[in-house]
C-alpha cells in the first residue's frame, strides 16, 4: 500500500502522514507499540521538514534511488523548490510523486530504527560467562550456504569469552568438508563441538568428543530436494575466500546424500552419551528428531525455529554447554529443589519472576523441579512449555519432598522436617521471586 503510492490523497498533512506511517510500520513489527511508533513519527519527521530544501533534495532523491519511484530524479527538485509544495500546488500528481518519495523514505528510516531496537532488544538476552568452557577450545560446525562468520560464531565469542572458538569455512563438497573437519579435531582436540543444521550432521559423526547437534539435517540430500535448494545459491554469510555463490547440481545431491548415509557408523555407548540433540519445536525446515532419539538417548525440542536467535540460543544451548562443562571439570554445583507449586499462579501461568528467577538460578546452582507422585505428563509438558530445556531430565516427581538430600528446598509450604534448607515461599521473608533472587545472588552459589 505504501510502496506504490495508495492513500496519499491531494492534501497530506503531517497528521495523515503519521497515520500511513504508524500503520506501515506497525504491518513491519508488532513489537512497538503504536504511540512509540509515532512519537518517532514526531520527532523525525518534524526534523526532515524543518531541514534546507538542498538536503532534503538529497534525502529525497536518495530514497528515490532506492524505492525505484516512476518519478525521475530530475523532476524531484522542481517539487522541492516550488514555495508552496506542500499544501498549495494544484498538481496532484506532483505532490502525490513528492509525498510518495518521502513517506517511502520514512518507511525506510523507521524500518532501520525498528530493526535496530529488535536487535537491541535480543541482545538484552546475551550475557558473558568468563568461568565456562574457560581455557578450552569449541569447534562450530556452520550450516548449509553458511560461514565461520556466521552470528552463531560470534555469539559463541561473545557468551564464552575466555574459550578458544575454531569455525572453519567448510568446503562445498561433503567428504572434503568431513576430512577438514577430522584434521581441525586432531589438531585443535575441541573439548566441545557444536554444530547447527548441516553441521549438525557432520557433527554427529565426528566420535569420540562432546557434541552439541541442533537441528542436525541427518538427510541434507532430502532437505535440498524438498526445498529447492538446488542451482545458484548464495552464501548468508562472508567467507574468507571472498567467495559469495556456488552452484549445486544432482551431482553434489548425491555427493551429500552419500556422505549423510554414514550417520551412526561406529557408534559407541560412550558416544550415546556424550552427544546431545537440540530440536526447534517451530522448525519448519528440518525434523529428524525422530532418527536421532533412534540412536542418542539425550534428545529434546527446545522453543525456537531452524535458525537459532540469542533467545532460543541462550535459553536452550548454554544450559547444555553448562552441563558438559561441569561434567568435564567434576564440578558439583549446590543443589536447589523448587516446588512446582511455587511457578504457577492462580491461573497456571508463570509465577511473576519465577522464568527470570531460574535461569539466574542455573548459572550458579544445579537446579531441580519437584512435583507430586501424578499428573507426570501434563507436568512435564507444564515446565517444557514455560521452562524450556532446563527442566529437560530436571524433574522429579515424589510425594516426600522431605527426604530430598540437598541444600534448598523452595516450596510454599512444608510439615515435616526437611534434608535441605527449607525456603518457604510466600512467606514474610519471600514473598516473591524477586526476594529469592537477592536472596541467592547474596550467596553467589553457595
Amino acid at each position: 500500500m505504501i510502496a506504490d503510492g495508495g492513500g496519499i490523497d491531494a492534501k497530506p498533512g503531517i497528521g495523515s502522514l503519521q497515520g500511513q506511517l504508524a500503520l506501515a510500520v506497525k504491518n513491519v513489527t508488532d513489537k512497538l507499540p503504536v504511540d512509540e511508533i509515532l512519537g518517532m513519527v514526531d520527532r523525525y519527521a518534524g526534523e526532515i521538514v524543518e531541514r534546507r530544501v538542498d538536503q532534503i533534495e538529497i534525502i529525497a532523491n536518495t530514497a528515490n534511488r532506492r524505492v525505484g519511484m516512476v518519478a525521475g530524479e530530475d523532476r524531484i527538485p522542481q517539487l522541492l523548490g516550488r514555495q508552496s509544495q506542500h499544501a498549495e500546488s494544484h498538481d496532484k500528481k506532483e505532490k502525490k510523486s513528492f509525498f510518495h518519495c518521502f513517506l517511502s523514505f520514512m518507511v525506510q528510516m523507521y524500518k532501520k530504527i525498528l530493526t535496530f531496537a529488535n536487535m537491541m532488544a535480543e541482545n538484552t538476552y546475551i550475557k558473558q560467562f568468563p568461568d565456562l568452557m574457560e581455557g578450552k577450545t569449541v569447534l562450530y560446525v556452520h550450516g548449509f550456504a553458511s560461514s565461520g562468520q556466521s552470528g552463531t560464531v560470534k555469539r559463541l565469542q561473545e557468551v564464552l569469552p575466555n574459550a578458544k572458538v575454531v569455525a572453519p569455512d567448510l568446503p562445498i563438497h561433503p567428504q572434503e568438508a568431513l576430512t577438514l573437519l577430522h584434521d581441525t579435531c586432531k589438531k585443535e582436540q575441541p573439548a566441545l563441538i557444536i554444530g547447527t543444521s548441516m553441521g549438525g550432521m557432520f557433527t554427529e559423526q565426528l566420535r569420540g568428543f562432546d557434541r552439541i547437534c541442533v537441528n542436525p539435517a541427518l538427510d541434507i540430500a532430502e532437505t535440498m530436494r524438498q526445498h529447492g535448494l538446488t542451482g545458484t545459491q548464495q552464501f548468508q554469510n562472508p567467507r574468507k575466500d571472498g567467495v559469495q555463490e556456488f552452484y549445486v547440481d544432482k551431482a553434489l545431491v548425491k555427493e551429500y546424500r552419500e556422505v549423510s548415509e554414514q550417520r551412526f557408523e561406529g557408534l559407541t555407548d560412550e558416544d550415546r552419551q556424550r552427544v546431545y540433540g537440540l530440536f526447534g519445536d517451530q522448525d519448519e525446515l528440518v525434523d529428524t528428531f525422530g532418527m536421532f532419539s533412534g540412536h542418542y538417548p539425550q534428545a529434546t525440542h527446545f522453543h525456537g525455529e531452524h535458525r537459532m536467535n540469542d533467545k532460543s540460543f541462550m535459553h536452550s544451548v548454554v544450559p547444555v554447554i553448562r552441563w558438559i562443562d561441569d561434567r568435564q571439570e567434576k564440578r558439583e554445583r549446590h543443589l536447589i529443589y523448587i516446588g512446582i507449586e511455587t511457578l504457577w499462579d492462580s491461573y497456571r501461568k508463570p509465577a511473576s519472576s519465577a522464568q527470570k528467577a531460574v535461569r539466574s538460578l542455573i548459572e550458579h546452582y544445579q537446579v531441580f523441579f519437584v512435583a507430586p507422585n501424578c499428573d507426570y505428563e501434563a507436568t512435564e509438558a507444564w515446565l517444557a512449555e514455560y521452562f524450556d530445556v532446563p527442566a529437560w531430565q530436571h524433574t522429579l516427581f515424589t510425594p516426600r519432598r522431605d527426604l530430598l538430600y540437598g541444600d534448598y528446598l523452595i516450596v510454599r509450604q512444608e510439615d515435616r522436617e526437611t534434608m535441605a534448607t527449607c525456603l518457604e515461599f510466600g512467606s514474610d521473608t519471600f514473598k516473591s521471586w524477586d526476594d529469592l533472587i537477592v536472596y541467592f545472588s547474596r550467596l553467589g552459589g553457595q
